[in-house]
């Protein structure tokens, strides 16, 4: 396939690219999930990672959730991994934040899982403090774990 001079440049800031971009993270992510354990401190225990989504039926008034990173733990715990794909630096806003918690009711709600849960934000940037942050995020994991 022949692209025409300045293609990627010309690219860069629309829709399409930044969901190739979220979406190739996603995919560095998942190669790297070792990393991703380690820096979650639980390389000592034993972790099954999966993703997760319900859909719900035609009809239903149930809003879908899908999960980007699953941990299912044999301390009796599950971490949640939201995966972020940010061109900035990134801070979880209050929408986001419910977004994500919302998540957690729904994989809790239809997993019946009495498992202990814990939510890690991975970003490919720096992720910065906000009020948000503190009361969703159990862990934060960035670009940089992956690689160390």
């Amino acid at each position: 396939m022949i692209f025409q001079k300045n293609y990627w440049h010309q690219i860069i800031n629309t829709p399409a690219w930044n969901n190739w971009a979220g979406y190739s993270f996603e995919n560095i992510c998942l190669k790297h999930v070792h990393q991703i354990i380690k820096s979650l401190q639980l390389d000592n225990i034993v972790c099954l990672p999966s993703s997760w989504r319900f859909t719900p039926p035609k009809g239903s008034t149930n809003h879908g959730a899908q999960i980007d990173l699953l941990l299912d733990r044999t301390d009796n715990a599950v971490t949640i991994c939201e995966i972020k794909y940010s061109r900035n630096p990134y801070r979880l806003d209050k929408q986001e934040a419910k977004n994500i918690l919302n998540k957690a009711d729904a994989f809790q709600n239809k997993t019946k899982s009495k498992k202990q849960m814990f939510i890690a934000l991975i970003s490919n940037q720096e992720i910065k403090p906000s009020l948000w942050l503190d009361d969703v995020a159990d862990a934060v994991v960035t670009l940089e774990d992956l690689f160390t």
